[in-house]
């Protein structure tokens, strides 16, 4: 039985999601005209504390888009584990120790994104720790080195199951502020931002025009990088709560036909093409990777790149200027 306090919280989303639609609608004939140019953006950042990596999101996502003029908040969904978990390691390996962890207290990143920003909201948010796996999504997801195909669904539900809840976070902040966001950059905790993102120029239009949501088009796996995504706000319930809603709830509701899905990158694509909303995949919009801290012997950082000479490479991209492409030890691969 669903507990009466959840009912209640729901209703009170709900609600708020009413009210603030209201609001929006009032202000629908002076928005445009009042801030042609200027954008009410946010950041969305989810994953575990002490894999968290903020120097270049506050660069080239934070700080350049407030240059431009833009409004730019941040919410954070952290779990504040002691051994971060990773599907490319074993759980009681040297990396679960998270020596080179540049924090280890949700204070420690308040302390640095509180001057940066008007609204900030970090929630220590602790994962599922033995999720349900969906078995029709488990049969199809492979196992790695380090990982059974169980393990690996789990975690990607404890990654889907933070991202719903910023969401939500979202929605509450937007209540507060009386504005709904343009646009949304929701990057994972270990996310390194190799080049500045900026908004798309979609500004007020009709409902008839599409909905784009922006992904990195290496490293997609046979669907969409969801490494980062850059969503309008338009499309950004979809983004952020269909992942579960397929894997629990509605699978033929929200997931497209004729598709294999054995990966967070074809779910993600799968959900989008039920919905109609277009995905764009471009490297110079989206740069972002995985950075790996201390998880190579004698390597303090490297990006995770795969098939670096196939996609990565071609790109318009000074990679002198970022840290390397991580070495494949331990007999590990992608």
């Amino acid at each position: 039985m669903v507990k009466s306090s959840s009912v209640v919280f729901m209703l009170f989303l709900a609600l708020s999601e009413l009210q603030l639609a209201s609001a929006v609608i009032q202000q629908h004939s002076t928005w445009g005209s009042r801030r042609p140019n200027k954008k009410n953006l946010l950041m969305c950042i989810t994953g575990q504390l002490r894999r968290l990596e903020l120097e270049t999101k506050i660069k080239n996502y934070v700080e350049v888009n407030q240059a431009m003029g833009h409004s730019v908040d941040i919410i954070a969904i952290l779990d504040n584990t002691a051994k971060p978990r990773s599907v490319n390691f074993a759980h009681n390996s040297s990396f679960s120790s998270a020596s080179s962890a540049s924090f280890t207290t949700i204070r420690e990143v308040r302390a640095k994104l509180q001057p940066l920003v008007n609204n900030l909201r970090i929630k220590s948010f602790s994962q599922p720790a033995e999720p349900v796996v969906p078995a029709w999504y488990g049969d199809f997801v492979r196992a790695k080195s380090f990982v059974t195909s169980s393990e690996r669904v789990q975690m990607h539900v404890r990654q889907l199951t933070s991202i719903e809840h910023c969401y939500y976070e979202m929605i509450d902040l937007e209540f507060h502020k009386g504005r709904r966001y343009d646009m949304v950059l929701r990057i994972r905790d270990d996310g390194y931002i190799m080049k500045p993102i900026k908004p798309l120029n979609v500004g007020h239009r009709s409902s008839s025009e599409e909905v784009l949501v922006v992904a990195n088009e290496c490293d997609s796996w046979g669907g969409v990088n969801d490494k980062a995504l850059l969503v309008d706000r338009m499309a950004a319930k979809v983004a952020f709560t269909h992942p579960l809603r397929a894997l629990y709830v509605d699978r033929e509701g929200t997931l497209s036909e004729g598709r294999n899905y054995n990966n967070p990158e074809t779910l993600m694509a799968g959900i989008f093409e039920k919905a109609g909303i277009k995905v764009v995949q471009d490297f110079d919009l989206v740069a972002v990777s995985s950075l790996r801290s201390g998880m190579y012997e004698g390597v303090e950082r490297c990006l995770e790149l795969c098939k670096f000479g196939g996609c990565w490479r071609t790109k318009n991209m000074d990679w002198s200027s970022v840290p390397p492409p991580c070495p494949h030890q331990e007999g590990r691969s992608c």
